[in-house]
């Protein structure tokens, strides 16, 4: 269906006509339409990023086609199959698993930020870096890892393993050498966590005692000792160095709960499972 021209590339082959109306049959099912008549418009110039009712993305699409690679309509309803991680020459068994994680990364790319028509400067930017990141593989010819996925994965490993950021810069140095060059892995952790955390999943560092007494935070924030233990807030300071920053003896890491619940509402994916209990069980019942 993505055949879009005829030979003479004069007019629309009937494989593609048949295709559109059948994408936009399905399309016409899901929750957004019903509630608000339009869904996202797949077009090689929109990309999933403007709303417009069946009949303009019906036109955008017999003018420009669909947008690349978008082979699963994974902003429609529709779910790709699971691909690994496993990146070089792809064999005839797992190209349509591997050739896949770009097109799944722009999809959580727009659900991250939830942009879709008029920007704001930074966020425009942030969306685009993003995207761009998503969209480039890490070395010509590669087609199972893109810049922003292989920094995700390599974090996923970080954390899973508890590496220290030594080990991990050491290893990421040695990825960059043995891939071709001109590739774009990451140079160090501080870049790898620099282009993850456009997607905005915050974290905030609060004091706290080392006993579990307290949080340095809101009206206690200034406070140095423990009220409960008398345990102190900073490690001693060395008496040989004047300017030195205070240094808390614990701290916690505060993920707050709002930005990742609107992830999981914007993403197509999720979404259904967050609205089940309205949805499947019924009025009054608990």
């Amino acid at each position: 269906m993505y055949n879009r021209l005829s030979q003479s590339r004069k007019t629309l082959t009937d494989e593609f006509i048949n295709g559109v109306n059948f994408f936009i049959q399905q399309a016409k099912q899901l929750p957004i339409f019903i509630s608000e008549g339009k869904f996202r418009c797949p077009c090689s110039k929109h990309k999933n990023l403007v709303i417009l009712e069946p009949d303009d993305v019906t036109v955008d699409l017999y003018r420009r086609g669909f947008m690349p690679r978008y082979w699963y309509w994974t902003c429609h309803g529709e779910y790709e199959p699971q691909f690994d991680y496993q990146c070089g020459p792809s064999t005839s068994s797992n190209v349509a698993e591997t050739e896949n994680i770009r097109p799944n990364l722009e999809e959580l790319v727009h659900d991250a930020t939830g942009i879709y028509e008029e920007l704001p400067n930074t966020e425009a930017q942030n969306f685009y870096d993003l995207l761009h990141a998503a969209q480039q593989p890490i070395w010509k010819g590669c087609t199972t890892h893109s810049e922003l996925s292989v920094a995700v994965k390599m974090l996923s490993i970080k954390a899973e393993y508890n590496v220290a950021r030594e080990c991990f810069n050491q290893f990421i140095g040695l990825l960059k050498e043995t891939n071709p060059t001109d590739n774009l892995i990451p140079t160090d952790l501080y870049r790898t966590k620099k282009l993850v955390s456009k997607l905005g999943l915050t974290y905030t560092k609060i004091d706290c005692c080392v006993n579990g007494c307290m949080l340095y935070f809101k009206e206690d924030i200034a406070e140095t000792v423990c009220r409960h233990c008398n345990a102190p807030r900073f490690k001693p300071k060395s008496r040989n160095r004047r300017k030195q920053k205070d240094v808390s003896v614990s701290k916690m890491f505060y993920f707050p709960i709002i930005p990742r619940l609107q992830r999981l509402y914007a993403s197509m994916r999720s979404a259904a499972h967050m609205r089940w209990h309205n949805d499947r069980i019924p009025q009054g019942r608990i």
